[in-house]
């Protein structure tokens, strides 16, 4: 029986077998830092705080490039270990664990969005509604310009499942028929590298598109799923390590990854350039905060910070519920207090603890439950 990839040994360089070991833990270090700084960036940047100056350090489209690269290298990271034990993917089994995770939080997310705006006698953007429940809500906001509500942000949980539900058949159907992962997929990432200026230019496809249909994104997942695939290669753990001990590399990877979401403005570059070069800054990052936030370091006391890993964790909840949540309390604090920064902290806040109970209280619970009974 063949493996999907090979396994790399540890490494006799202590910093490349220390990232062999930490991707090989029950929780991989530093991945909730990623998760928690993104989601931050999405609130910030929602609460219209976006610039510092004249830079766009807290962009939350490169928080949600991150979620995106991310979900692509540990699905596939995953897929792949079953793949070595087994040879095979246990589709339903896969499909039942994602449906725990995601959505009964997100279906009760949408009924409070209902009730809440029932109770307000305001109106129910009820077309939006069933193109969220369906999963396809990116291509209804790309077809009809994308109207603001509580459900907006949600075309990207719709990338995201798309990607869930097409990715195993994929991934099975590449190692079944013995075909070379990694070019397959560059040659995919490729692709979509072409067909954004293409749609953009040749087609005069619109921004609100462009910005959410999954295959103007697929690179972002692209690029987390080689990743996953490339640090099975004892060579690439090898890279990895020689890119950590160089400090100035993650600081200087994060400076690009600022400067490209500055110039994102300029929608030419953001969908021929930008979009091409944001996940490879994200994908050679993330080894690199596997790797530090292993070590014994500053850097690793806060991406460990309790407060950090905990925002991590309940980042989905975070995410789902902010549209609703911060809005009113930030209009609120302003007009009691006349301090938008101090409205823009405590609607932030709020969707921290609202999270915090969903994630303890009702994602967790239902989820073991749901888990449960598909055993």
């Amino acid at each position: 029986m063949r493996q999907a990839t090979p396994s790399p040994l540890p490494s006799a360089e202590p910093q490349a077998a220390q990232l062999f070991k930490a991707l090989r833990g029950s929780r991989i270090p530093g991945l909730d830092f990623l998760r928690a700084i993104s989601v931050l960036m999405v609130l910030v940047d929602h609460s219209g705080m976006t610039w510092l100056g004249p830079i766009a350090l807290f962009n939350g489209g490169i928080g949600v490039e991150i979620f995106f690269v991310l979900s692509g290298f540990l699905i596939t990271w995953m897929l792949l270990h079953e793949l070595d034990k087994h040879q095979d993917i246990n589709l339903l089994d896969f499909y039942r664990r994602r449906a725990a995770r995601l959505l009964p939080a997100f279906y009760a997310y949408v009924l409070l969005g209902i009730t809440y705006l029932t109770l307000r006698h305001l109106p129910v953007p009820w077309d939006a509604v069933v193109a969220a429940c369906l999963y396809v809500l990116n291509y209804y906001q790309g077809l009809t310009g994308a109207a603001t509500h509580f459900l907006s942000p949600c075309w990207s949980l719709a990338v995201e499942e798309q990607f869930y539900l097409l990715w195993p058949f994929a991934l099975l159907a590449l190692f079944r028929h013995r075909i070379r992962m990694v070019p397959f997929m560059c040659t995919v990432i490729v692709a979509v590298w072409l067909c954004r200026p293409i749609l953009m230019w040749v087609f005069d496809v619109p921004d609100a598109y462009l910005y959410r249909a999954l295959e103007t994104r697929a690179d972002h997942l692209a690029v987390g799923c080689v990743l996953a695939m490339l640090l099975r290669q004892q060579f690439w753990l090898e890279v990895s390590a020689r890119l950590a001990r160089r400090k100035w590399v993650l600081p200087a990877l994060a400076a690009l990854l600022i400067t490209s979401a500055t110039l994102q403005q300029i929608q030419a570059y953001k969908y021929s350039l930008g979009y091409a070069l944001e996940p490879l800054l994200i994908g050679f990052m993330i080894p690199l905060v596997i790797l530090r936030s292993s070590e014994n370091s500053w850097f690793a006391k806060l991406a460990n910070f309790r407060s950090i890993v905990t925002i991590g964790q309940i980042s989905y909840g975070m995410y789902l519920v902010h549209p609703l949540l911060m809005y009113p309390i930030r209009m609120a604090v302003e007009r009691a207090t006349g301090q938008s920064l101090l409205g823009v902290g405590v609607s932030i806040v709020a969707v921290i603890v609202f999270g915090y109970v969903s994630f303890t209280w009702f994602e967790t619970p239902v989820r073991a439950r749901l888990r449960g009974k598909a055993h």
